[in-house]
């Protein structure tokens, strides 16, 4: 099959769209006289010159339409070369030379014949070398390989061929003798004579994406010329944009409606929709943009029947032209055809790439008829390469939207497959590549532009180090201090929103730093174990000591002591679920205390090795031990104070072989170790009363292949969970018993098989250690959440979950908090605080709670905030109101409202304001204090507070008043049974109570016109105007949410609490910045009035506060953040400028 890249450009089609002009279509490429001289210029003077631009700007054009044309008539011989970077079958230098070959045989020249096996530099340096044209025009041929970006890119499949086309170009573009040739010379194989060795009668041309320049200029050791001679290519102004729609289609288009096309390309690329000036002088066009418009509009303009433009033309294109594009040359073709372009044409960080024409057909099933709508439509091209053809892109701009849709079908294969859901990171990294253009006037000053240019550098850094950052990231400790570091340095830098989201995806997964107790030990804490409520903790070392912990009191420590035959190398132990008993196993010998006189019960029961592990059952009746070397498994059965063992324990035999043991029930054991002939490793059940037993195999059977260590069971009995060779085995209860799968089965991180394991009491995290690392997975996705350095033992979760206990090869214990949102500054606030306010300077926070009183918190500095005052209303409260400047607080409530002088937090009337009071405002300028209740509205004057004029009668709901203070608007809602509901707007004069607008309107199922009455504006402008302080309607229980969203005071932000979870958005573009949580239900959420912090509130009492300004964030990122980049990662990173920390105080 064949097609032609691009469609004959002509009088009637004179815009090529989102292809390339050619030669032929010179006369229809204008605007770029300027650039096309330049590079003239630019190619004469010099052996090599280099052209660069972002994409989208019409490189390939440049060269085809704007420079080839001219070089022709100066008697050069343009041969356009476009690289296959991963044909691995020769050197890629020999395709350079193919391509010169093709011209010669294309244009017909006189040239000599090259032989097989000679390279093209020998050729090019012939003695008397001439290549003669048609018209008998001696030739020097020059050599454009554009898309050069493509050698890193695609060339990474072909490091090899890389790395000698580095080479070889060097000789040619430097006229440097290759290093074969110099060595046959200087062994006299050939003659000197034999190459003309200063003469360099041929050019180079390097065209290549602007972004890939810093790789570039890793050439230049090789290359020294490499950027000397080179042109930037930049956008159009508009006064270009104007020449390539009006000069190249005058009798199409007229030239105001040429001037309104330029116009919304302009606005259309940035996305902002904006009216641009009337001059076109302060604009910049992208060309590939330009003529993909104008080629829509062209189609558009034929499909109507038109003979030329009109306005009609251009308002219906829309602001998406690309996306537009795409879908309609896709739209009515297969599903398959689509996820062909998705996932072969472009790679998966989204740069092109092309397929074989046969791969597409035999592989992708794409057909014949299909190929050719998608070249005819321009979406695709097909072009022959090496003795095959190739199908790829017309242009880097579609990969963006073409990669967009990928990410949507994923998504979407991946919701209706049920797939886990990814809490920490997206599925797919999202590599933005912005277009950085530069916009400014034609005579800035010369600071002015490289202060820009630096502005514009920095963004670009941090951007790209953010993204790094995002694609980096993983709940490894190492993923962990990479992306964070990575993430700060990147705000550091230039703050932005992909900063701020990887900065806030690191620090929320960091643990709070734990509570250690050096001293409790002097040898390797080996266990630790809970009673049932958490009151207290034991925990054993591997020199036979026991020490039992009173949590519930400061941590207080009792020492038990159990004389064991020899120190052991580890240790059973367990708390009885009342907390009264306490049992040890070392080397030889079972010890029980009575943990309410540390005394223990003598003698010690003995045993004939190290005992691994013991258990009490749930009713504190039985205790079962497990012995190492024998594997033996001993029950106990406890009489009064005193324990004997229960005939028919499991036998030491080599059937079994027990590591660890735990009571799943009364009466019911569960034991990890190895089981069967051939021997299996995992978890078997045995009831006591009926002997019978139940297996749950881990792994494959083999001999003496693998073990289960450690076991843990959640404190509802429903979890259970074994650290075995192959990683975790989970196991959940079902009514016929225990029953696991491949997908509960983790890699804790290594191979090793520790005791260090346990369940949370609701089963849904694991913790064990492995490798003295503490791995934390999440049950529900079964993913990695936490990993904290220890070097460990063993860990226990409390029974709150709210702690993680670690005992550390150092022989101190670590209480890790399990809390969530480390990453904000906690505010000590007792009660539960339902509502929250900020002051206006952002000195205060004002809380109001569910034990009817009011907490006046100073966070002037927030990581030592502190409670000024606690005022007790008495009665259930709505949320405060704080005055614009600052000087009053009302508190409403049910049973009337206090007004608070904030200067020094003194009632301003003894008996408050009379009356229920569900929403108040004051006006801007704080002199009136407006406000709703049963009574209707009421004013009061700031000054006396007395009742003032207008006093309005009626049932509102909330009230505004306009910015400037003449007017005032209320809002109510009022429910008509089965009609719906009627919703009414009324705006009134501040000053005389005069009502001058209102609107009604019926909202439900039977939807009626609105009545309206008066100046219908004001009733249009109130439904903007910013409220002084958020309203609160009293009538709602505390502790609920109070609306399902808050705005920041700008509008740029947005945060919507969803049960403990806040997501934090972009208000316009919807996209989440930040996920942000509490270890309990939000209740209220609040922006400060300068949006410096966003306060939630939780169920749990807690208060938090989340820094929302750049430098903000990066200071308490730091404060978290265990180090930043070092040097080695700086160079890896390739950061410009020298090395510096992005946190002074961390390593």
């Amino acid at each position: 099959m064949t097609a032609r890249a691009s469609a004959a450009i002509d009088e009637d089609n004179p815009w090529p769209g989102l292809g390339s002009f050619d030669e032929a279509a010179e006369r229809f490429f204008n605007g770029r006289q300027i650039e096309s001289a330049e590079l003239r210029r630019l190619v004469l003077g010099a052996p090599l010159t280099v052209l660069f631009g972002a994409s989208g700007l019409g490189k390939t054009s440049l060269l085809h339409a704007g420079l080839f044309p001219a070089l022709r008539k100066e008697h050069y011989l343009p041969i356009y070369i476009r690289l296959d970077v991963r044909d691995e079958s020769a050197p890629l230098i020999e395709q350079v030379k193919l391509a010169l070959l093709a011209q010669f045989r294309q244009r017909r020249i006189d040239a000599p014949g090259i032989a097989p096996d000679e390279s093209l530099w020998t050729y090019l340096h012939r003695p008397g070398l001439e290549l003669w044209s048609e018209q008998n025009q001696l030739l020097s041929p020059v050599l454009v390989l554009d898309q050069f970006e493509e050698v890193f890119t695609l060339g990474a499949e072909n490091p090899t061929g890389i790395g000698r086309l580095r080479v070889d170009l060097a000789d040619l573009i430097e006229n440097r003798m290759p290093a074969e040739w110099a060595r046959r010379l200087a062994q006299g194989e050939v003659a000197e004579d034999e190459l003309s060795l200063d003469s360099q009668r041929y050019k180079v041309i390097l065209s290549f994406r602007e972004d890939f320049l810093p790789a570039i200029e890793g050439w230049r050791r090789e290359v020294p010329s490499l950027l000397r001679n080179r042109l930037r290519l930049l956008p159009m102004s508009g006064e270009q944009a104007f020449e390539a729609v009006y000069t190249t289609a005058a009798r199409l288009v007229d030239e105001p409606l040429a001037r309104d096309i330029v116009r919304f390309v302009a606005a259309a690329q940035d996305g902002s929709g904006r009216q641009n000036p009337e001059s076109l002088s302060d604009l910049g066009v992208e060309p590939a943009l330009l003529s993909l418009v104008c080629h829509g509009l062209n189609e558009k303009r034929k499909a109507q029947g038109k003979g030329r433009f009109d306005a009609a033309l251009l308002s219906g294109t829309g602001q998406a032209v690309i996306a537009d594009y795409y879908d309609r040359a896709v739209g009515d073709l297969p599903d398959r055809t689509q996820r062909f372009i998705e996932n072969e044409l472009i790679t998966e960080r989204g740069f092109r790439k092309a397929c074989d024409v046969d791969d597409a057909r035999s592989i992708h099933g794409v057909t014949d008829r299909e190929l050719r709508l998608l070249v005819d439509r321009r979406l695709l091209r097909i072009e022959p390469q090496r003795g095959t053809e190739r199908v790829e892109l017309t242009h880097d701009l579609l990969t963006g939207v073409v990669r967009a849709h990928r990410s949507t079908q994923r998504e979407r294969v991946r919701s209706r497959r049920q797939r886990r859901r990814m809490a920490l990171f997206a599925a797919a990294v999202v590599l933005l590549v912005s277009l950085v253009a530069l916009f400014g006037r034609l005579y800035i000053r010369a600071d002015a532009a490289r202060q820009d240019a630096e502005r514009q550098a920095a963004n670009a850094e941090g951007r790209r180090l953010a993204t790094e950052a995002l694609y980096r990231f993983d709940a490894s400790q190492e993923g962990l201090e990479l992306s964070g570091a990575l993430a700060a340095l990147a705000m550091a830098v230039a703050p932005s929103t992909e900063g701020w989201k990887a900065l806030a995806q690191v620090v929320r997964l960091i643990p709070a730093a734990p509570a250690r107790f050096p001293n409790a030990h002097q040898a390797p804490v080996q266990a630790l174990t809970f009673t049932v409520d958490g009151r207290l903790m034991a925990s054993a070392a591997q020199d036979g000591s026991a020490v039992l912990w009173d949590v519930s009191n400061a941590m207080r420590k009792t020492v038990l002591q159990g004389r064991f035959p020899s120190a052991p190398s580890g240790f059973g132990l367990a708390l009885a679920p009342d907390g009264r008993w306490l049992a040890a196993g070392g080397m030889g010998s079972l010890w029980i205390w009575n943990t309410a006189t540390a005394v223990p019960t003598e003698p010690p029961i003995e045993h004939d090795n190290l005992i691994r592990s013991v258990a009490f059952s749930p009713d504190g009746q039985h205790m079962a031990t497990a012995t190492l070397g024998s594997g033996l498994v001993r029950v106990f059965e406890r009489t009064g104070d005193d324990w004997h063992e229960l005939p028919g324990s499991v036998a030491a035999t080599t059937v079994y072989q027990a590591n660890s043991v735990t009571f799943v029930a009364n009466g019911l054991l569960a034991i990890a170790g190895t089981h069967g002939s051939p021997h299996q490793h995992g978890v078997w059940f045995w009831n006591l009363d009926t002997g019978s037993e139940a297996f749950v195999r881990a792994g494959n059977p083999t001999w003496n292949e693998g073990k289960c260590g450690a076991l843990a069971l959640s404190a509802d009995a429903k979890t259970l969970a074994a650290l075995c060779s192959g990683g975790l085995l989970v196991a959940n209860r079902e009514e016929e018993g225990f029953r696991t799968s491949d997908a509960s089965r983790k890699d804790a991180g290594s191979s090793e098989v520790s005791d260090g394991l346990s369940l949370s009491p609701d089963g849904h995290y694991v913790a064990a250690v492995s490798g003295g690392v503490i791995h934390v997975f999440g049950k529900q996705n079964e993913q990695e959440i936490r990993r904290m350095s220890g070097p460990a033992i063993a860990v226990a979760f409390r029974p709150d979950g709210q702690t993680l206990a670690a005992g550390l090869r150092d022989g101190s214990i670590a209480l890790w908090p399990m809390t969530k949102g480390t990453e904000a500054i906690h505010v000590h606030i007792d009660g539960l605080p339902s509502a929250l306010v900020f002051s206006p300077d952002e000195r205060w926070l004002v809380t109001a709670g569910n034990d009817e009183t009011v907490r006046v918190v100073d966070i002037s500095h927030a990581n030592a905030s502190r409670t000024l005052h606690a005022i007790r209303i008495g009665s259930e409260l709505g949320r405060p109101v704080f005055s614009p400047d600052g000087r009053f607080l009302l508190t409403p409530a049910h049973a009337g409202a206090e007004v608070f002088d904030t200067s020094g937090w003194k009632k301003l009337s003894p008996n408050g304001l009379p009356g229920e009071i569900t929403a108040a405002t004051f006006s801007p300028d704080s002199r009136l204090l407006v406000t709703v209740g049963p009574q209707g509205i009421r004013c009061f004057e700031t000054t006396t507070w007395h009742s003032a004029r207008p006093s309005l009668a009626g049932h509102f709901e909330t009230i505004r008043f306009s910015p400037d203070g003449r007017f005032l608007a209320a809002f109510s809602e009022r429910n008509l049974q089965h009609q719906g509901s009627l919703d009414s707007t009324t705006v009134w004069s501040a000053a005389t109570g005069i009502q001058v607008a209102s609107l009604e309107k019926v909202v439900g199922p039977f939807d009626q016109p609105a009545k309206a009455s008066g100046d219908q504006r004001l009733v249009v402008a109130s439904a903007t105007w910013p409220s002084a302080a958020d309203s609160s309607i009293t009538g709602r229980p505390i502790g609920r949410v109070r609306s399902d969203r808050a705005i920041s005071p700008d509008h740029t932000l947005q945060a919507s609490p969803d049960g403990s979870t806040l997501d934090l958005t972009e208000a316009t573009s919807k996209r989440t910045i930040a996920r942000l949580e509490h270890g309990s239900d939000i209740v209220d959420a609040v922006f400060s009035a300068r949006g410096q912090w966003l306060a939630t509130s939780a169920r749990d009492g807690t208060v938090r506060l989340w820094p929302l300004r750049s430098q903000a964030i990066l200071e308490q990122a730091c404060r978290l953040l265990p180090r930043n980049l070092t040097p080695d990662e700086w160079k890896e990173f390739k950061v410009d400028g020298p090395y510096r920390k992005a946190c002074p105080a961390l390593p």
